[in-house]
């Protein structure tokens, strides 16, 4: 489960990093309800945080919202920024840890500069983020996972 859930955030990074406008902007722009229910089983896209969206998951003040997807296996957040990948970062590990969750081993060795992958857990909870440089439109793609 773990393995899919990462296969299938490096396949939205790839298409975020690489369209001027994403398949998921484009379905978002489309879309004139709140929210999609895609073919695949019991997933969600809406143009919005999911209900659920966690208390203690902050949001950086610099992101802009996408738009999310949400299942029973866990929750996908989508968001877009100027500022540069280790400025996010940052931000989120020093709120999440000040909520009690440790790094995820090996956090420091997958920031670069164009690139990231890092996470969090705390007890059964888990965080996670991809990050991407889109060079065209030099902003950086966001993907906060997260799964309670």
């Amino acid at each position: 489960m773990r393995f899919s859930l990462i296969i299938i955030l490096l396949f939205l990074i790839a298409i975020i990093s690489s369209c001027r406008q994403t398949p998921f902007q484009q379905i978002i722009s489309r879309s004139t309800a709140d929210s999609t229910q895609l073919p695949a089983d019991k997933v969600f896209l809406k143009n919005k945080l999911p209900e659920d969206f966690p208390s203690f998951i902050p949001i950086y003040d610099k992101l802009q919202l996408l738009g999310s997807i949400y299942s029973n296996e866990g929750s996908v957040v989508l968001f877009e920024s100027e500022s540069k990948i280790r400025d996010i970062v940052q931000f989120y590990d020093d709120k999440l840890v000040h909520e009690g969750f440790e790094k995820g081993e090996g956090n420091d060795k997958l920031i670069f500069d164009d690139g990231a992958m890092v996470g969090w857990r705390k007890n059964n909870i888990q965080v996670g983020m991809m990050l991407g440089v889109n060079k065209e439109k030099n902003l950086t793609s966001v993907i906060l996972i997260y799964k309670q």
